[in-house]
């Protein structure tokens, strides 16, 4: 224990001084905004804590505002921590300090998903490495509103250990761990406007037995955030086919394909959904597009000696 220990330490170390340039980044950008010009994170009031509940995150009346649409209460009490409560006021640094602090829990969280999963410290090492260190986080980190993505992943590496282990656990330690599961819900649930959070749930989700239900309304809500994207409306179709709603599928597919039409997975999905309907000449249809897209004379052959598509034509 004391060994993995040391390893987490040292991770933590590497984090540290990979970030530790970031601490004097001003208030810069939606920053400025979000941080210098939203009076109710200035004092921890009953009235400040009622109108975060009950309003929206950018705060005003201008146009930008009014468009936003945002919600998300959590974060913008964690502004409050940060300004009122710890006295960092407008000085960046201790936001900073903050979103760092949350990432090295979320790389502890990591850590500790990665020696369940592979029961060996290096390999846990390594993907907690990984994810402290990788760049793609970098803007999440030394921005202080990334900090609503430092939220959303806390809820989903939490919500994924809590559940992990509780499924091993028995009697009162299997009800601390599914309480911890509830809890760590409750990021998305507060902070529910982070797509991306409820599209890596709902992957999760959707690989656990009994849970492609629960896999599809996180797909639902993801693409109520953002219905722009393509791979989502895929991957909810592919939720409902498995899940025998073959028309509701069939129009995901149509969806994805709207907005990507030169997505082939989609294509043939599609054809085969269609296929089990009986629509036989619209599946040859979407077979062929996805054969004009990546030709595979291979995959040709066979649909081919299916019946699923017509011979090559000149």
């Amino acid at each position: 224990m004391w060994r993995q220990g040391r390893w987490l330490l040292a991770i933590w170390g590497l984090v540290l001084f990979a970030y530790s340039n970031s601490f004097q980044a001003a208030l810069v950008f939606d920053n400025a905004a979000v941080i210098g010009e939203d009076p109710r994170i200035r004092e921890a009031t009953p009235q400040n804590v009622a109108s975060i509940v009950t309003g929206r995150y950018w705060y005003g009346n201008d146009a930008s505002a009014a468009t936003a649409g945002l919600y998300r209460p959590f974060t913008t009490f964690s502004y409050l921590l940060n300004y009122a409560v710890l006295g960092n006021g407008p000085r960046p640094s201790g936001y900073h300090g903050v979103n760092l602090a949350l990432h090295e829990i979320n790389v502890a969280l990591v850590y500790a998903l990665g020696l369940l999963i592979f029961a060996e410290t290096a390999p846990a090492v390594a993907l907690a490495a990984i994810w402290g260190l990788h760049p793609l986080l970098t803007v999440s980190v030394t921005n202080i509103v990334g900090r609503a993505d430092l939220l959303a992943a806390f809820g989903v590496l939490a919500g994924l250990l809590c559940h992990a282990r509780g499924a091993s656990a028995k009697g009162q330690r299997r009800v601390a761990w599914l309480a911890g599961l509830a809890a760590a819900q409750a990021t998305l649930r507060i902070d529910p406007d982070f797509a991306g959070a409820h599209v890596n749930l709902a992957n999760v989700l959707a690989q656990m037995p009994g849970r492609l239900s629960d896999a599809i309304a996180e797909y639902q809500a993801a693409l109520r955030i953002r219905p722009d994207l393509a791979s989502v409306h895929y991957n909810l179709a592919n939720a409902l086919a498995m899940s025998d709603r073959l028309p509701e599928a069939i129009a995901e597919y149509r969806a994805a394909l709207r907005i990507d039409p030169d997505f082939v997975e989609a294509h043939i999905s599609l054809g085969n959904a269609l296929e089990q309907t009986a629509r036989l000449p619209e599946a040859i249809a979407e077979y062929e597009a996805a054969l004009r897209i990546r030709p595979d004379p291979e995959l040709r052959r066979t649909w081919t000696d299916y019946g699923r598509v017509g011979t090559k034509r000149d």
